[in-house]
């Protein structure tokens, strides 16, 4: 089994059937960064811009995880990544992306609730401010958003699953 992480960041199993994908050479310059030796040292960490496509065959891949990825991107190229993803995936490969949900910070923040589970980094706007314009976010996806973009990908039809749920179980371990 063959499984991508695209925009890995931080989150990299170290499972064979793991290839975790990112662009972390240009955060981490310096080849002397403990960050960037651990990296390198990583055999199935693969530094590549996704943003010039997806670098693996036709149909050679079983199932591919966007988490907190495509939010970074711009509508184009998100639907550029999609595309992509598609043409990777073999016949009954899993494409899951996960990104904020603007719902659940809507309604929460109507409700009142300002226990988001994590600090609030910046005391002067609120947790909703924070995760859904957050300084590196160049998009707020939601359901209706995503359907679109996958669509235009060339995916016919999408499943929503809660958290924790997968087809392929190994998708599960981040």
């Amino acid at each position: 089994m063959k499984l991508l992480n695209l925009g890995c960041g931080g989150s990299r199993p170290k499972d064979e059937h793991w290839i975790n994908i990112d662009n972390l050479y240009d955060l981490f310059i310096d080849k002397n960064r403990p960050e960037r030796i651990q990296l390198e040292s990583e055999p199935n960490y693969l530094n590549h811009d996704l943003r010039g496509g997806i670098p693996f065959e036709e149909n050679s891949i079983d199932g591919i995880l966007m988490s907190h990825f495509l939010e970074h991107l711009d509508i184009h190229q998100s639907v550029s990544i999609i595309k992509e993803s598609n043409r990777v995936l073999k016949k009954g490969g899993v494409l899951r992306i996960i990104s904020p949900d603007p719902r659940k910070f809507y309604d929460k923040t109507i409700m009142g609730d300002n226990n988001w589970g994590e600090p609030n980094y910046r005391p002067n706007i609120t947790f909703m401010e924070y995760a859904l314009f957050f300084y590196m976010h160049k998009q707020i996806i939601s359901v209706d958003s995503l359907a679109c973009m996958l669509y235009l990908g060339g995916f016919k039809e999408y499943q929503l699953s809660d958290y924790k749920q997968s087809n392929i179980p190994e998708l599960l371990e981040l």
